[in-house]
């Protein structure tokens, strides 16, 4: 559950820019296809508390009121919140999935599953009912963090590495040979930002447990507070994070 980890995961939100510099980037790429021109059905999937996908579309540059706006999320107070977030933005009363509908069908024109894909047990097989749940001509975006240039994936790799235990999330670059396999075209944006705070054994520990939940006591202690010691400087941590877009079109 990400309910225990909310208050690490607002900390996280408060000193870094990339919610800001990925709805940016994200809105840019939906008002140059058109999709701010011409809105239909969309799915934030593992919506969080919709703050992401509203700054998207207040970038995209659409009208307020112009989407039909489904959201999924399995913590019902997210849920809650996304309705209330995008309600602005949508012509119908928002829809709140807890999980999949049965049968799924091709239902919206465009699909974004932002920093989600991690962590659900199967890749392939959500990957596939994206796919699925998106309208021929439509657009799937995915975001995840960049593999060898994020420091919060460094984190988890060097984390679970130190503790020979194999890395029980999902990475980027575990994506492309799927969607190649496939036959899917995609393009990838890169989107880079940063996470910066104050130098307090309380504020490493804070990022730990929204990067580690409830995997966090397993892990050796020590050597995560010391992972830090690399972007310290000036009293404060500076950690670089790059991201990617991967964009789908759906023929």
């Amino acid at each position: 559950s990400f309910a225990p980890i909310k208050n690490d995961y607002a900390f996280f939100q408060q000193h870094s820019t990339e919610l800001q510099a990925l709805s940016q980037a994200m809105g840019k790429i939906m008002r140059r296809s058109g999709s701010a021109q011409q809105p239909g059905r969309l799915l934030d999937f593992g919506s969080g508390d919709g703050h992401f996908l509203a700054a998207t579309l207040a970038t995209a540059g659409g009208p307020y009121g112009s989407w039909h706006i489904t959201v999924l999320d399995p913590v019902a107070e997210y849920r809650t919140a996304a309705v209330s977030h995008l309600t602005l933005w949508s012509a119908s009363p928002v829809q709140s999935w807890e999980t999949w509908p049965t049968p799924l069908l091709p239902q919206f024109d465009r699909v974004v599953a932002n920093h989600v894909l991690y962590y659900v047990p199967e890749l392939e097989a959500t990957l596939d009912t994206l796919w699925a749940m998106t309208v021929g001509g439509g657009t799937l975006y995915i975001t995840m963090g960049h593999t060898l240039h994020n420091a919060l994936v460094a984190c988890w790799i060097a984390m679970f590495q130190a503790i020979a235990t194999p890395l029980p999330y999902h990475l980027s670059v575990d994506v492309p040979p799927l969607l190649e396999r496939r036959g899917w075209t995609y393009g990838v944006v890169e989107v880079p930002s940063q996470l910066r705070f104050d130098d307090q054994p309380e504020h490493r520990q804070s990022i730990g447990r929204f990067l580690f939940g409830e995997r966090s006591p397993s892990l050796d202690a020590q050597a995560l507070t010391a992972f830090f010691d690399r972007y310290t400087a000036d009293g404060a941590i500076t950690m670089p994070l790059l991201d990617e877009i991967y964009c789908l079109e759906k023929p």
